[in-house]
């Protein structure tokens, strides 16, 4: 029932970023090394300590809600033909975190502005050494 609405709400997160759409996709990039982590953490679940099997047992229940809304809503979208409007984890953790995508922008606008300056720094010193 809400598979349209689901992908209307992505969608308007998306458009809305569009000026953004950079640092939006390294957003989704950083979302989905978390699935990634994530993913790889919970396949060492049998072997953790016992404190840490109490940490993730949590995240488990949590991490397999989440996996459960992706494949109904895929299948949903499937069903009613709309291959181009499937989802992955990283665009669920994206619509979890829909209040903080400003910040979360920033910050990789922040990174990719850091970036520059010390690129620049490194010819600047690059060339001074060569004087």
């Amino acid at each position: 029932m809400t598979a349209n609405d689901i992908y209307n709400f992505y969608n308007n997160i998306r458009v809305n970023n569009k000026p953004n759409a950079i640092d939006f996709e390294n957003m989704r990039k950083f979302f989905k090394s978390v699935n990634i982590y994530i993913s790889k953490k919970l396949s060492e679940f049998p072997n953790m300590k016992k404190n840490d099997k109490e940490f993730w047992s949590k995240l488990i229940l949590g991490y397999s809600q989440l996996k459960g809304l992706k494949n109904g809503y895929n299948f949903e979208i499937l069903r009613n033909g709309g291959k181009n409007k499937t989802l992955e984890i990283e665009d669920f953790l994206i619509i979890q975190s829909d209040g903080e995508i400003p910040e979360l922008l920033s910050y990789y606008k922040l990174k990719k502005d850091i970036s520059v300056i010390q690129e620049k720094r490194l010819n600047l010193m690059t060339r001074t050494s060569l004087n």
